[in-house]
């Protein structure tokens, strides 16, 4: 491995870090001063560091004890890739499964664009029986009630 593909999975594993940190600041250090950040929730690219802190800001207060595992970083210079997971309780209660990827566009050794991509699943609560209770819940999707929409996750 080169010193500096070695150098930006160092960076990856920093910017994952950095999430998990919920310090705001420790992300917009990242950003070159004419960057960009995007992610679904947004209405379009945002200035970068504007754009991430919105996005964090709103993540850890929908999701208060997310905690995010990079899976894999992949590294094509000028691009970092980094896959990650969470298992994490959102507000409301519900429980939600997020996978996404966070691609960083480097200009040297700052972020100039970032583009978040993430898919989520409700998990289904763990049902509760009464003592010696018979039978098996059907399979299927998740219950919700009824016109509810699983809330959008943010990252």
């Amino acid at each position: 491995m080169s010193e500096r593909t070695d150098q930006l999975r160092r960076l990856g594993l920093a910017w994952n870090e950095a999430w998990n940190s919920r310090d705001v600041s420790r992300l917009t250090r990242f950003f070159a001063p004419r960057s960009t950040f995007y992610e679904p929730s947004l209405a379009g690219p945002m200035p970068g560091a504007d754009g991430v802190t919105a996005s964090a800001e709103k993540t850890w207060a929908d999701w208060p004890r997310a905690v995010f595992a990079a899976v894999t970083i992949t590294i094509e210079e000028p691009r970092v890739v980094i896959e990650w997971r969470t298992s994490a309780a959102h507000r409301t209660g519900l429980q939600h499964l997020l996978e996404g990827v966070d691609i960083l566009e480097l200009d040297g050794d700052l972020v100039a664009s970032c583009r978040v991509y993430y898919d989520t699943r409700v998990e289904a609560p763990p049902v509760k029986r009464a003592a010696g209770a018979a039978g098996k819940r059907r399979a299927g999707p998740p219950r919700r009630a009824p016109g509810s929409k699983p809330p959008r996750p943010r990252r």
